[in-house]
């Protein structure tokens, strides 16, 4: 795929089933007129593809996360002006009036929230959201405070520990609280927040870290508070609506809880959790609670997996995703027996997310390298088969999966332990051509056969390359002391073999030319891209975004250093020269391949230092080095002139080199 057809692509973001099971409510984010920027718009579309997609609300200010409510009644995310607000990034909760499937509509505000709303939900007759607020203010005094300090101060931020920042954001002085609203009659005299004197406490509940109750009436939340490692620690925080109670479930020193979803009745509260051990990454487990004893119940002690919860098919049976071994199935969990079974067939391969049940089928989002993520649909399998989705529009703009030749394979990695990698190509006779080796981040992490808006390989592809997408020790999918070979200040050891291992398969290939042959990777990717230059000289270029460098500077720098040192097993004052023998700026000296740096300056996960002194000691040492800034972005390039950008120089720099 070209870079020019890829940059246009809409990207399908979020999807909401119609209570009446026609249709899907599916918001795609568009390019702009000038190219600029994505705004969102808002369809319907029909499930059985009997009908053309209808779009519902569209223009320049967007609206985004549809939800739709018991009667029918669509619900949106937007940053229209309102009588309080003209500033874009302020978004409200609206509600579309009229027919919501036959054209766009008017759309009624229903929130007032003074700076802006995060998330929100609609059961029942509630209406919560996510929201900021400023503490030790009055709720109408609110907005005023905000833009004054906005304009003209004071602006510092006073802190008594860590974290201060988190990915491109300081922590500033702004909370999130829960607010409710009545549906029945919402206005501000409905509106009440839930969580007051709350500090930081619901920083990790965005997106799918809470859920509201199906009667509405009840909130389960992911509550964080700093255990005595000084890591976070995640309970569960179930508050009751009506009377404002608020009561804790699994509250341990180290235990860590992720989603969180209600079962259809609201008895039950699925969610997946891990608690901390020193030199382990901690077993991701589906747990359910009870709602009303508290009582917790283990589902999943012999799956090794990664899993993401998805829905609740009923009562008794979750539906799962989970990367595994290259692709990200859906698992069916019974809450009777506790068995997972797979869902989708092996022949229907690619990745799959926001699965939800919908009348008497499955619906939800699916892609793979070859097909930018859509909407699906697949009729509910039986206990002795396996669905198969099927694409139910094309609202990304591909009107056919994208022609390239797709092998997923296998080889000895350290200790002789198999590594999988996809080995992508250009459809066509086999001739040598340049081939690119791309290291996944995290490094918890993995490439599964699904699409990848920051890090796709097409645009590489249409340019004559093969690419290369292993993983190496540290990726999901594979078990959980795979997982676990990567932590404690392992990050040059074994992982480093596997690369070199698939390096050495490729190479035998009769349309790999082993001569050109270069190492590209992102955040940990970027890590491993260093530890190949300063390790060999058998790759002809790399690429390294968001690297990190010198792995004792990093330690102070980054957004979260109590996890860094938990994931490396000690501090650099503990012990200085065990902690940086996997660093590579101790080993710079070696480094004599041609190099590209790109960094954004907002980011605080891998702050730009370390970009910085790599650039600094490859040129003292008169390394062909180039490095490429973004001012204005974070740990990813987003803004899609500066994406275009980055991939253009990418293909330039390897072009040069290859």
């Amino acid at each position: 795929m070209h870079l020019d057809k890829f940059l246009e692509l809409r990207h399908v973001t979020s999807i909401a089933p119609h209570p009446g099971g026609e249709s899907v409510a599916v918001a795609v984010a568009r390019l702009d007129d000038d190219g600029a920027k994505r705004t969102s718009e808002v369809w319907s579309v029909s499930v059985t593809g009997t009908k053309e997609p209808v779009l519902l609300v569209g223009g320049a200010l967007g609206a985004q996360a549809p939800a739709y409510d018991e009667a029918g009644r669509l619900y949106v995310l937007s940053s229209r002006p309102t009588e309080q607000d003209d500033a874009k990034e302020i978004k409200q909760v609206w509600r579309l009036a009229g027919n919501v499937d036959s054209s766009p509509g008017t759309l009624v505000q229903l929130t007032d929230e003074p700076l802006g709303v995060s998330d929100y939900k609609v059961r029942g007759t509630s209406l919560v959201v996510l929201a900021p607020v400023l503490p030790n203010t009055a709720h109408a005094e609110q907005r005023a405070v905000y833009r004054e300090r906005e304009k003209n101060g004071p602006t510092g931020i006073l802190f008594t520990d860590m974290t201060v920042r988190s990915w491109d954001r300081w922590h500033g002085e702004a909370r999130p609280h829960f607010i409710s609203y009545n549906l029945l009659e919402a206005s501000a005299d409905t509106r009440r927040d839930l969580c007051p004197g709350f500090d930081r406490e619901l920083d990790g509940a965005l997106g799918l870290g809470w859920d509201l109750s199906p009667d509405g009436q009840s909130v389960a939340s992911e509550c964080y508070r700093f255990g005595p490692d000084r890591l976070p620690d995640t309970n569960i925080l179930l508050i009751d609506i009506a009377s404002g109670a608020h009561r804790q479930l699994g509250r341990e020193d180290g235990l860590c809880h992720d989603d969180v979803l209600f079962s259809p009745s609201g008895a039950t509260i699925a969610t997946t959790r891990h608690r901390r051990q020193a030199g382990k990454h901690g077993a991701l487990r589906v747990v359910t609670y009870d709602a009303k004893t508290g009582a917790a119940t283990e589902r999943t002690a012999k799956w090794e997996a990664s899993p993401s919860l998805e829905c609740f098919f009923d009562e008794k049976t979750l539906l799962l995703t989970t990367p595994m071994a290259g692709h990200a199935p859906i698992y069916e969990l019974s809450l009777e027996t506790n068995q997972v079974r797979r869902v989708t067939s092996r022949e229907s391969a690619g990745s799959h997310s926001q699965v939800r049940r919908h009348a008497d089928h499955l619906i939800g989002i699916r892609s793979t390298f070859a097909r930018a993520p859509e909407l699906f649909r697949m009729d509910l399998p039986s206990a002795e088969t396996e669905g198969r989705p099927t694409l139910c529009s094309s609202l990304s703009g591909m009107r056919k999966d994208s022609d390239v030749a797709l092998e997923s394979l296998e080889c000895s990695g350290a200790g002789g332990t198999p590594i999988h990698y996809f080995f992508l190509a250009p459809k066509g006779p086999p001739v040598a051509r340049p081939t690119v080796l791309w290291i996944h981040g995290g490094p918890v992490s993995s490439w599964t056969d699904g699409w990848h808006w920051r890090w796709n390989p097409l645009p590489l592809i249409e340019a004559g390359y093969n690419i290369v997408c292993p993983n190496p020790r540290g990726s999901t999918g594979f078990g959980q002391q795979f997982i676990d070979d990567i932590v404690g200040n392992e990050w040059g050891n074994a992982c480093f073999e596997d690369l070199m291992a698939v390096t050495d398969a490729i190479c035998d290939r009769d349309d790999v030319d082993s001569d050109r042959v270069a190492a590209m990777g992102g955040s940990f990717g970027g890590y491993m891209s260093n530890w190949i230059g300063c390790q060999t000289e058998r790759f002809c270029a790399i690429v390294t975004h968001a690297s990190l460098y010198r792995l004792s500077a990093f330690q102070g720098t980054t957004d979260c250093p109590a996890y860094w040192a938990h994931d490396m097993g000690l501090y650099p004052s503990d012990a200085p020269e065990h902690y940086d023998r996997y660093s590579p700026h101790n080993f710079v000296d070696a480094w004599k391949t041609p190099t590209l740096i790109t960094h954004g300056e907002k980011d605080y996960r891998v702050p730009i230092s370390q970009g910085l002194m790599l650039f600094e000691d490859l040129r003292r040492r008169n390394v062909d080095a180039r490095l490429l800034v973004f001012p204005d972005e974070n740990h990813w390039i987003l803004r899609p002139r500066n994406s275009a950008l980055w991939y253009r120089t990418c293909l330039a720099f390897l072009a040069e080199h290859t």
